[in-house]
């Protein structure tokens, strides 16, 4: 009888405890307090630690920037400057494996733009020297990465060939050494917009062609030393279809990207999945809930069930919004307004962990942008 009683009691604290995560209120920190605009986050989260890359002018120019959170965004740690060169540091991604965290960007200190690293071997307490992955007398732009134990992956644009195209490279040991960067696109269009997710040996590469405008896919099985056959992912003669991006969650690869009818209306961000490694795609599903406005800049992470996918939205003077599917895409809760401050709210990213997920963006209203992150319990 005792033990009922218990295992009655542990019921109800477990019932009582989802419906408080259900009717959480989202809760908001400022990261950042400069004098000049910080831009762009990247977030990522593991267990109770946050991460947050950004860039920066207040230098004078752009600067990459780090800060943590070791108590699930509760409290966080004084800012890191992780670049100091006089050509401008932009567009960092951030990726984490278990106490490896790992910061790319695009740097024009060497006069053009080539793709940089920086590793922490410590859950971003110190830093390793900062590496320069390319060397090109073409600019390279706009890195991703992706992280399975000491497995790193990076992708990017570049135009070396005189046509933009997608190259990758990987690192079996945590970036102290990188294999020979691979081009994965031979086309007459551009190719744009990379992004990558990975899960064990797999690595899915998604991005852009233009003018044709539809969204490629690409896997290999083998961390990256062969590749599949390119696919189309974004299956979606009616609309032109650009800036995608990756999630892996229970097997299942996720996809989300901003898709403008033939008819030049209004960009809306629409959503597919493929359950089968990326050989076939759902059908494409709307995520925005009203008509009018433009929406930009997808970011999408996933859990083993469960799906979450910001953007910004041009219809309100730039707002944030967040939407979430409960069973990895089938259905999607209604979209939640995240931000209604006087200023712009964009460029948000979304990361999930432990219970917690995690939307940080940039905003305008203290007069100059800074970074903010939200959170809610699931």
């Amino acid at each position: 009888m005792k033990k009922s009683s218990k295992i009655s009691v542990l019921t109800v604290s477990l019932l009582v405890a989802a419906a408080a995560g259900l009717g959480a209120a989202w809760t908001s920190k400022r990261l950042t307090s400069n004098a000049g605009d910080s831009y762009n986050p990247a977030i990522v989260a593991a267990g109770s630690k946050v991460y947050v890359a950004w860039y920066d002018n207040t230098p004078g120019n752009n600067e990459i920037y780090f800060r943590r959170s070791l108590d699930s965004g509760a409290t966080w740690e004084t800012s890191k400057r992780l670049t100091n060169n006089a050509g401008d540091s932009q567009y960092p991604d951030i990726a984490v494996s278990g106490a490896n965290v790992y910061v790319v960007w695009q740097d024009y200190m060497p006069g053009n733009s080539e793709i940089y690293f920086r590793h922490s071997a410590d859950d971003g307490a110190t830093w390793e020297a900062v590496k320069r992955l390319t060397n090109l007398s073409n600019s390279s732009e706009y890195p991703k990465v992706a992280a399975v134990g000491p497995h790193v992956y990076v992708v990017w644009k570049e135009a070396t060939t005189g046509n933009e195209e997608i190259y990758f490279l990987h690192s079996g040991n945590s970036g102290a050494s990188w294999l020979a960067a691979k081009r994965l696109t031979y086309n007459s269009d551009i190719s744009d917009d990379p992004t990558i997710a990975a899960s064990q040996a797999s690595v899915f590469l998604s991005w852009t062609e233009w003018p044709s405008m539809k969204v490629k896919f690409k896997k290999s099985d083998n961390r990256g030393t062969s590749w599949q056959a390119t696919l189309t992912a974004a299956v979606d003669s009616s609309s032109e279809c650009y800036n995608p991006v990756l999630a892996v969650g229970n097997d299942n690869i996720y996809l989300a990207w901003e898709s403008r009818p033939l008819d030049f209306g209004d960009i809306n961000i629409n959503f597919s999945k493929s359950a089968d490694g990326g050989s076939t795609w759902s059908a494409p599903t709307p995520l925005n809930t009203f008509a009018y406005g433009t929406k930009h800049w997808p970011r999408i992470a996933a859990s083993a069930s469960a799906v979450y996918v910001v953007w910004y939205d041009g219809l309100d003077d730039h707002k944030v919004y967040f939407k979430k599917s409960p069973d990895g895409g089938d259905s999607w809760d209604d979209a939640q307004q995240l931000t209604s401050s006087a200023g712009s709210s964009t460029l948000p990213d979304v990361a999930m962990s432990w219970g917690q997920v995690y939307v940080a963006y940039d905003d305008d209203t203290p007069g100059n942008y800074d970074i903010y992150v939200k959170k809610k319990p699931l």
